[in-house]
């Protein structure tokens, strides 16, 4: 009877395990994502602009042999929404791979969620002079989960790392991203496309994620001249960079604060000095955002070591 009692409660405690480690499909019309770009063109005189890419998937087309789903984009802006198709997509649940199509090219993996730490998704190498020069890799950092308002899945961190192939060089991790099961990405939408940030996400009709920096699930903003007073590639400098421990900003432009990001959307650090500390981070590729007074955003990449 014990036994029996046991063997049970074995099955009850495994299917319970199974269901909390089901594989979330992202590919889904049942999933919806709201992302804000902002965009303040360099030139004098240009308007610049805040607007939200909301992102559905719609009916099945067929490509070939294979059947992908259409994902469209409303983009809403200050005066009106226009939606247009944005790509096909499809997913495989039993390899845990997600895959989008190009126009007139083969398909790609965008995601994989079959991965372990350590895993190497990706090698290429360039050449000089006819031998190996330097390689780019992109590796499986770090395999976690994620809860996001009870929709749960795999966190899968990738990161972008560059060797020399001829010389003592120390490997620099270039950039790193995390993929989310089921949702992907919290920067770019499906990892590609404008610079945005993920506003909102939906899953069967319920809110599951909210972006803790605008609180909102639409943004959108005109600014007439934006960039009257400042250009966007010649009035600004970020100095030395590469850096090490601290980066200058250069301007005679005043702002009202600097924002250091993450390429997948994280904030590290605010200042209203132009001296940014990057003693405590690792390093790779950052995004740094400088706010005017006028409200427009200029942004820049620049490179720890």
């Amino acid at each position: 009877m014990k036994k029996h009692i046991a063997l049970i409660l074995c099955s009850l405690l495994f299917a319970q395990w199974s269901v909390s480690m089901e594989y979330q499909r992202m590919i889904t019309k049942e999933n919806k994502w709201n992302y804000v770009q902002e965009h303040y063109p360099s030139c004098i005189g240009c308007g610049g602009e805040t607007k939200t890419h909301a992102y559905f998937v719609s009916n099945d087309t067929v490509i070939g042999a294979k059947t992908y789903q259409k994902i469209m984009r409303a983009e809403i802006r200050y005066n009106g929404i226009d939606t247009t198709f944005f790509c096909a997509a499809r997913e495989d649940s039993m390899l845990q791979q997600v895959y989008w199509k190009p126009d007139n090219r083969d398909e790609q993996v965008l995601y994989r969620f079959d991965v372990d730490s350590g895993a190497l998704l990706a090698s290429d190498t360039s050449f000089l002079g006819g031998k190996p020069n330097q390689i780019m890799e992109k590796k499986v950092t770090s395999v976690g989960r994620y809860d996001f308002n009870g929709f749960t899945g795999k966190r899968i961190s990738v990161a972008t790392i560059l060797k020399h192939a001829n010389v003592d060089f120390e490997p620099m991790a270039l950039m790193t991203e995390d993929w989310y099961e089921g949702l992907g990405h919290l920067t770019y939408f499906l990892g590609m496309g404008d610079e945005l940030e993920l506003l909102c996400f939906w899953n069967d009709g319920q809110q599951r994620y909210l972006n803790p920096t605008y609180n909102a699930c639409v943004v959108t903003a005109y600014l007439p001249n934006a960039l009257e007073q400042t250009t966007q590639a010649s009035d600004f400098r970020f100095l030395p960079n590469p850096a090490n421990e601290e980066l200058r900003i250069e301007s005679e432009i005043a702002f009202e604060r600097a924002e250091l990001y993450t390429l997948s959307g994280t904030k590290l650090l605010e200042t209203r000095e132009r001296t940014v500390n990057l003693r405590a981070l690792g390093a790779g590729v950052y995004l740094l955002k400088i706010h005017l007074e006028s409200g427009a955003v200029v942004t820049g990449k620049v490179l720890k070591w």
